[in-house]
């Protein structure tokens, strides 16, 4: 998996920084900052030639969070100029409730897409949990539901536990019954 910083390109960053209106001097300090890496690999003990990344900006660095800031502001206008020209489709949460295309979180990012290969939605639940989401007028009839569900359930553990019982005849002939937990041993 690669960092989103391992793929920030550096001219990008600058020129970005430029559109939003710093000034020279801050951009030159900025770009000083993350462009005077420079690397060098050791084969067999030796040190080889150094060389510098064109893009990737390290972490731990205090300065990284507020770039990467810039970098996904620009990624959020893309995603809002895409919807705004119908290539993507936003999310309304409720009948009443906002309007998502897209969410930034500090670790994540969620983008919602509507279908675009003219499926019919297959998301039409009926139950939630094996609870119904929709109650009728009735709810007498959706709690006898439930009721059966559980009593189903409970039937079933009553045969399980009945199959733990064992029946054993005493030494004189008698039929007790004798409850044995499992993994009882005599």
């Amino acid at each position: 998996m690669h960092k989103v910083y391992d793929r920030v390109e550096w001219d990008f960053l600058e020129a970005l920084m430029e559109k939003m209106g710093f000034s020279i001097g801050w951009r030159r300090i900025v770009m000083s900052c993350i462009c005077t890496v420079s690397f060098a690999v050791i084969l067999n003990g030796q040190p080889g030639d150094t060389f510098a990344p064109s893009r990737g900006i390290r972490q731990g660095d205090p300065l990284s969070p507020y770039l990467f800031l810039l970098v996904s502001e620009v990624l959020s206008r893309m995603i809002q100029s895409a919807v705004d020209m119908r290539y993507l489709d936003d999310v309304q949460t409720s009948l009443n409730g906002p309007v998502i295309s897209h969410l930034f979180f500090a670790d994540n990012t969620l983008i919602f897409l509507g279908a675009i290969l003219d499926m019919n939605s297959v998301f039409d639940p009926d139950a939630y949990l094996g609870v119904p989401v929709v109650w009728g007028r009735s709810k007498r009839q959706w709690l006898a539901y439930i009721k059966d569900r559980i009593m189903g359930k409970l039937q079933g553990w009553k045969g399980w536990l009945i199959s733990r019982i064992e029946l054993w005849g005493n030494f004189r002939g008698g039929k007790d019954v004798h409850y044995l937990r499992p993994g009882m041993r005599f």
